[in-house]
């Protein structure tokens, strides 16, 4: 008697959605958020890379304004010097995300026996996954969008966006002042602490960490599922390709010789020009 087939589960299972939840909420949002604050400050304001920084934002700048205006060309350099340092954090979280999915197919087993959840290994096996080329594609779609998204806002409301930092470096720096219940410092001293240049950086942080782990997911997986189709694209072709040699190679081999040898004698005609025009 043959043995009942087994229904797959609707949708994603549990321990697929907690996977996603801890891996793409988890290290690709509060993970890479914490970890864009400490490096992008690094990157600004570190005693060694901050003069790279600036000499970046030149170098940028220097370049483009062979075909762009002056200021727009310096608009564009900052943006995207800015954009490359806040993506810096989530390209580290690249490292573990990238393991994790290498590994999705037995975490995700474990989860759902873990949490009750009956779907079988071979429906998260069959599923597309996240590979190294879709993540790094991934984090390049998102680069584009935050860097498309920064240089909008600085066109569209200039002086908003120039106070939208400053604003939250201040907030940022009160709020740790009054937690340590620490005296006020006067602007410009406030400008030089960490509490307030983690602020500024947070300010763009926030928009720039939630649009990249978006992109990062659903970018990521598209790749991903076009690298697998076109696997399978590959496989067939080649597959067809054997199945047709294998064919050549057994077909008889006395008939085509006893051809062959009475095409030479001259005893099988080949059809005249005169025969084929006609």
């Amino acid at each position: 008697m043959p043995e009942p087939a087994v229904e797959l589960a609707k949708g994603k299972s549990k321990g697929e959605k907690l996977f996603d939840r801890a891996v793409y909420g988890g290290l690709a949002g509060v993970g890479t958020f914490f970890a864009t604050l400490f490096l992008a400050d690094k990157l600004k304001h570190g005693g060694w890379a901050g003069p790279r920084y600036q000499r970046a934002v030149e170098w940028t700048q220097r370049h483009l304004s062979r075909v762009l205006p002056k200021e727009t060309s310096k608009q564009i350099a900052e943006e995207a010097v800015m954009t490359t340092s806040l993506m810096m954090g989530g390209n580290a979280m690249i490292l573990p995300i990238g393991a994790a999915e290498h590994y999705k197919v037995p975490i995700v087993s474990g989860l759902n026996v873990m949490m009750g959840d009956k779907t079988p290994p071979e429906a998260v096996e069959s599923a597309p996954k996240q590979t190294w080329g879709s993540l790094i594609e991934g984090r390049l779609l998102a680069w584009g969008a935050v860097f498309t998204a920064l240089m909008g806002a600085r066109f569209a409301v200039p002086k908003t966006f120039e106070l939208f930092p400053q604003e939250a470096g201040q907030r940022t720096h009160q709020f740790i002042q009054k937690l340590r219940k620490e005296p006020m410092l006067a602007e410009e001293a406030m400008k030089k602490t960490k509490a307030y240049r983690y602020g500024e950086i947070g300010a763009f942080d926030v928009f720039a960490t939630a649009a990249a782990a978006t992109l990062l997911y659903v970018g990521g997986h598209f790749f991903a599922r076009k690298q697998a189709e076109k696997k399978a694209d590959r496989s067939e072709r080649y597959a067809g390709r054997e199945k047709a040699t294998a064919l050549v190679e057994n077909a008889p081999t006395k008939a085509v010789t006893q051809v062959m040898e009475a095409t030479h004698e001259g005893r099988v005609s080949t059809p005249s020009r005169e025969a084929q025009l006609s």
